[in-house]
């Protein structure tokens, strides 16, 4: 009888500690299966094609905490764009991962072209498949799935319904065009009669946009604005390291020169060359792709044509805007202008349209000039103003963006996720 009370009490004090170590093995196995998974990520999702663009990829892959060594794994965040490449949007996707590392988040960027990369990133690049479990699986281990895909139009988007049927309470849309409308029926057409409130927040990249949004679909307290951040720091950097490019108080444009009717380029080219400033200035043009044959012509036959240059695209950007006189931007239309924030930070005032949230960042005649959206003649005489008033803009400049800055960005983008908890 002694015997079996003695056996009962050893399997009572066993039974704990083997069932420990079975925990133990499982946790270990767990383990191993995500580390799996990371392998997975980076064979079959990432799908660079060029040298450097691969080495960027492994060096961003090292640089994550994607390395399971305990059971606390920080929170994942999806972000979904087009590219990572030549675009102010691809430009503030990036500077987020970095802002989102910072706020001890993972990153995991779900793109359609993987191969277009010019920007650091940091975290991973997935192809968008939605047949692939993988990318299921993140989107449901995501806390937050930020979408900045902007090219929506009437065809299907398999992501966007993804995350709409299953994910709407972590799914955060941001608007960054003042057409906003063709951009948001896509989601609001996978919402079907659900009200907009049912997504987590809404982001719009000024006020203006946002005013724009609610007037067509109805205001609503998860639509917020938080403006575009600027990287003060890594501009200062820039502007250390110079340029080669010789001139200087010169106008300046910079942007992609491939969508021409809305960034304005024909009233850049004839107000330019119509202004009086033309007559002992240039015009530099700075950025990737090349004019349509309607303005190539036009400018071809203009005699003061060898008063415009053309640069490319240029990764010495900041150092051409602090050497220009001011930075010229027409546009039709705009979100909230990288350009603008840009070209002030490095002390050199802007001349824009009053279009998007230009009004939200430029000082009419303190850190640059506005005018009314295709008045040719408005912006003729912004030119001709600058000629003789831009240096003394230079000061108030770099003040003016300095609430745009990442680190307020980042208070910002760290209260709306903090929210949910």
């Amino acid at each position: 009888m002694k015997f079996y009370k003695t056996l009962l009490f050893l399997i009572i004090i066993l039974i704990p500690v083997f069932a420990k170590k079975i925990k133990g093995k499982k946790s270990n196995s767990i383990k191993k299966i995500k580390k799996k998974h990371l392998t997975d990520a980076i064979l079959g999702n990432i799908c660079m094609t060029s040298a450097q663009n691969e080495i960027l990829a492994k060096n961003n892959i090292n640089n994550t905490k994607y390395i399971y060594e305990n059971d606390q794994c920080p929170k994942l965040i999806v972000i979904y764009v087009s590219h990572l490449g030549y675009s102010g949007l691809g430009r503030v996707a990036s500077m987020l991962s970095f802002i989102l590392r910072d706020l001890n988040y993972q990153v995991v960027f779900i793109m359609e072209n993987v191969n277009l990369v010019t920007y650091n990133y940091y975290g991973l690049i997935c192809k968008c498949n939605m047949k692939s479990k993988f990318v299921k699986n993140l989107l449901n281990e995501a806390a937050f799935i930020f979408d900045f895909h902007w090219k929506y139009s009437n065809r299907k988007y398999p992501f966007v319904k993804y995350c709409i049927d299953h994910y709407e309470n972590k799914y955060i849309p941001t608007i960054h065009t003042e057409t906003c409308k063709p951009y948001f029926d896509v989601i609001k057409k996978y919402l079907d009669k659900k009200p907009i409130s049912h997504l987590y927040r809404i982001l719009c990249v000024s006020e203006a946009v946002r005013k724009n949004f609610i007037n067509i679909y109805g205001d609503n307290n998860n639509i917020l604005t938080i403006h575009n951040p600027i990287d003060i720091k890594k501009i200062e950097m820039s502007l250390a390291a110079g340029t080669d490019f010789e001139l200087e108080g010169y106008y300046l444009y910079a942007g992609r020169l491939g969508t021409p009717h809305s960034k304005g380029l024909d009233l850049l080219l004839r107000g330019f060359l119509q202004s009086k400033a033309s007559e002992n200035n240039y015009l530099v043009i700075a950025g990737a792709g090349k004019l349509n044959n309607i303005l190539l012509d036009e400018l071809e036959s203009n005699p003061r044509k060898d008063r415009i240059i053309f640069l490319g695209f240029r990764s010495d950007i900041y150092a051409l805007m602090a050497k220009a006189k001011c930075l010229l931007a027409p546009s039709r239309r705009e979100g909230f202008s990288m350009s603008h924030i840009e070209s002030l930070a490095c002390g050199t005032p802007v001349v824009s349209s009053r279009c998007g949230g230009a009004e939200e960042i430029i000082q009419h005649k303190k850190n640059g000039y506005l005018f009314d959206v295709e008045d040719l003649e408005g912006f003729i005489d912004a030119i001709n103003y600058m000629d003789t008033n831009a240096k003394s803009m230079r000061n108030t400049c770099i003040k003016s963006v300095q609430k745009f800055s990442t680190e307020k960005y980042m208070k910002k983008i760290g209260k709306i996720l903090s929210e949910s908890n």
